[in-house]
């Protein structure tokens, strides 16, 4: 993914202000914002010009499911219903494997990321059928993903089991849904 960029941000219009403005970036984090000055030279890193563009805060995803990515070409036919497309799912995740989970999530993650989501926050089904499969393919998504996006993850259980999908078993994601 490479390290965090540093550079100016020049002549861009802001949501919250009027006029051009200048942003300038040090490790992928913003260190000063001042109204644009024409012919401003950058002292660090590589400026790139909005040419009066809007620029906007990363949007963030607040519900995804990153294991299930991509699977309507998967499915057999288009669902009817919500709870059909719930029972076609289920019927797919026998087929999952963690480099099947991991490509699809990353092609997701990817396309996201090129729309503007800078935060996400993905809930990981754990059940009888796909264990910690989901789980642990979402750990090593968020490690490698940790300089392009934020990600939150929520363990959540179906069909509760005594072996797979207790609170311990999903005590390495940052929450626990139901």
């Amino acid at each position: 993914m490479g390290g965090k960029w540093s550079g100016l941000i020049a002549e861009a219009c802001r949501y919250d202000a009027e006029g051009l403005w200048d942003i300038e970036i040090a490790d992928g984090k913003i260190v000063n914002v001042e109204p644009s000055v024409p012919g401003r030279a950058v002292l660090a890193g590589e400026m790139l010009r909005a040419k009066g563009a809007l620029l906007l805060p990363g949007l963030v995803e607040t519900h995804i499911h990153l294991d299930k990515a991509f699977l309507s070409n998967r499915m057999p036919r288009p669902a009817g219903s919500v709870a059909e497309a719930i029972a076609m799912t289920a019927e797919l995740k026998s087929s999952y494997t963690p480099e099947d989970i991991t490509a699809r999530s990353e092609l997701a993650l990817d396309r996201a990321s090129r729309f503007g989501v800078t935060r996400l926050r993905a809930h990981v089904e754990i059940d009888p059928i796909v264990g910690l499969m989901s789980l642990e393919s979402a750990l090593d998504i968020r490690r490698c993903y940790a300089d392009k996006i934020g990600i939150q993850l929520v363990a959540f259980r179906r069909k509760a089991s005594s072996v797979v999908g207790n609170r311990s078993s999903s005590s390495r994601s940052d929450a626990i849904g139901s």
